[in-house]
């Protein structure tokens, strides 16, 4: 038991070590008002910029019920009926990104309008959730790849993994991976945008709306890299363990 606690500390302390969170944005107070645009700032806790519209976090929005940020068109101006925000990744040239955030709708499926998660590569490569329920992965030289669904007012946590070493990616919902496309980026992922509104110019605006909390951008722990922290931190307990043994007292003598 004493090894026990001894190591467990040792391997949350080395595991981390070789991960990286770049934006951990949970939209609450004090960093963000309810019934306040968002407000833009620093990472990891703020959003680098509002684009296009007026994204509001509200106090609750269905099922989301601890200040989330809502994206919609109300009172945005044409031809660019969104509500955009972006977060900057200032030249992040790691291997592997991990993005995950909190997701519900209201009206979003039969109306004109279409969520995207925008990466630009500095071509850009889409996750759109679409007025017909599909969810699809984009990229400019491929056709959609449609890799799962949703219904209005289903909560749900998405996870989108992006490989650039093996240039693939992958959608995952409430942890489980629903598909995966290629991923053929033209350099570095430069910056996310984050984006609700009309599918094409020329729609007309509608009172459908979005919202994701609890946004989280990271660079995952590779497994080769876990292994070796591991390997690093049993060898670490080992040592420490023979030297307190060979600098102690000596064993007393055997019973006879």
């Amino acid at each position: 038991m004493n090894m026990l606690k001894t190591i467990t500390p040792l391997l949350l302390i080395c595991s981390s070590a070789f991960s990286q969170v770049i934006y951990d944005i949970n939209f609450n107070a004090p960093g963000q008002s309810a019934n306040q645009l968002v407000r833009v700032g620093a990472a990891p806790q703020y959003v680098s910029q509002i684009v296009y519209g007026s994204p509001m976090v509200l106090p609750a929005f269905g099922s989301l019920l601890d200040q989330p940020l809502v994206l919609n068109m109300a009172g945005n101006a044409p031809a660019f009926y969104y509500d955009q925000l972006r977060l900057n990744l200032t030249r992040l040239q790691s291997p592997v990104l991990d993005v995950a955030f909190d997701f519900t709708s209201r009206g979003l499926i039969g109306s004109q309008a279409r969520l995207a998660i925008l990466f630009d590569t500095p071509s850009i490569r889409d996750v759109f959730f679409q007025n017909d329920g599909q969810i699809a992965l984009y990229s400019p030289t491929l056709a959609n790849a449609n890799v799962g669904s949703f219904t209005d007012g289903e909560e749900f946590r998405v996870g989108i993994h992006v490989d650039l070493a093996n240039n693939q990616w992958s959608l995952s919902k409430n942890g489980t991976v629903l598909g995966s496309a290629p991923f053929t980026p033209d350099d570095y992922i430069q910056d996310i945008r984050i984006s609700y509104g009309l599918q094409l110019s020329s729609g007309t605006p509608d009172g459908s709306s979005v919202a994701i909390d609890n946004l989280v951008v990271s660079v995952p722990e590779p497994a080769s890299t876990s292994s070796l922290a591991l390997g690093i931190c049993l060898l670490w307990v080992r040592l420490r363990r023979i030297r307190r043994t060979s600098g102690g007292a000596q064993p007393s003598a055997i019973p006879q």
